[in-house]
């Protein structure tokens, strides 16, 4: 994702009025311009509540070990996330120590595979989109690396603006439920860093 395309994110997560942000997937921290769009986000989302959540598989040693500090202080929360797709031999045990220490302090710390964040309706099954199957979590924006604009960060799930564009001229419960909705963990906007996409 470009930084332009970046900062329109931010301005569309403003307008929305999103409570929290993730930085996510592929691995994000992989992103040659990562830290900068850490503290763009941090200067720039305006909600008092907000709380920005990185989840990073914990490959990249220093910027790891950074966000696990700048959780521990309380700027942002940083969660090592590793399952059956992650190589867990590529990552230093400093970084798994650092993340264990979160997790022994009441953070998040270290999420295994089919331990969802609890977070949104993960958390409160009640809020979010009425209709929605019990336990879905999936009732946040997803900004994609061209700036692509669903309803959730499912595959299939509709394309309904771009930031570059405006953002979206709907309402975000006009779509939701999807059918890919069950299948999501997390609510909150994703913005998506594959790693084929990096620029």
């Amino acid at each position: 994702m470009s930084m332009p395309t970046f900062r329109k994110a931010i301005e569309f997560a403003n307008d929305t009025e999103e409570g929290s942000l993730v930085l996510s997937g592929g691995e994000p921290t992989l992103h040659p311009k990562f830290m900068d769009m850490v503290g763009y986000t941090l200067c720039h989302f305006e909600f008092q509540e907000f709380k920005l959540l990185i989840v990073t598989n914990g490959t990249n040693k220093d910027v790891s070990l950074r966000l696990a500090n700048m959780t521990e202080i309380g700027i942002l929360d940083a969660v090592l996330s590793y399952d059956d797709f992650h190589d867990t031999s590529m990552v230093s045990m400093e970084v798994f120590h650092a993340f264990d220490r979160l997790r022994a302090r009441g953070h998040e710390g270290i999420r295994e595979i089919n331990i969802p964040y609890k977070q949104g309706r993960a958390a409160d099954p009640a809020r979010g989109i009425a209709g929605a199957r019990e336990g879905c979590a999936c009732t946040g924006w997803n900004v994609n690396t061209n700036g692509n604009i669903s309803p959730c960060g499912c595959e299939d799930a509709p394309i309904l603006g771009n930031v570059r564009d405006g953002g979206v001229p709907f309402i975000h419960e006009e779509f939701c439920p999807c059918e890919c909705c069950h299948d999501q963990e997390e609510e909150v906007l994703q913005v998506l860093f594959p790693e084929e996409e990096r620029v």
